[in-house]
């Protein structure tokens, strides 16, 4: 037998068998989610990499860490450089999203 995929979708003059309703996606409750994420490892990174951060007391304003600070900063956390350089960019952006003060009605984040 020959399938073409117009009688896969339904194109065709071929006979398709209907599938039937496909089941509802259900997420998992709000607590179990945050609790995955708070075990993504860029996320766990980016957190000890903050509370680090707020220890040095020097880079709390900072944008970006400097190579020895991040040199540092991946020895005492047991991260790899590139990985403290990219939590560095995930905490930056978490800084600025609860920023006192934020407005977000000039963004995506607002229909969300």
């Amino acid at each position: 037998m020959n399938v073409q995929p117009a009688d896969l979708i339904g194109w065709g003059g071929g006979r398709i068998d209907r599938a039937g309703k496909l089941p509802s996606v259900r997420l998992a409750p709000r607590e179990d989610l945050a609790g995955l994420a708070r075990v993504a490892p860029l996320l766990r990174a980016a957190r000890d990499l903050d509370e680090w951060a707020a220890a040095q007391h020097s880079l709390e304003a900072e944008s970006e860490l400097e190579p020895s600070m991040t040199e540092v900063a991946a020895s005492d956390l047991d991260l790899a450089p590139r990985e403290v350089v990219a939590a560095w960019q995930v905490v930056l952006a978490a800084r600025s999203a609860t920023a006192p003060g934020t407005d977000w009605s000039g963004s995506g984040l607002a229909a969300c």
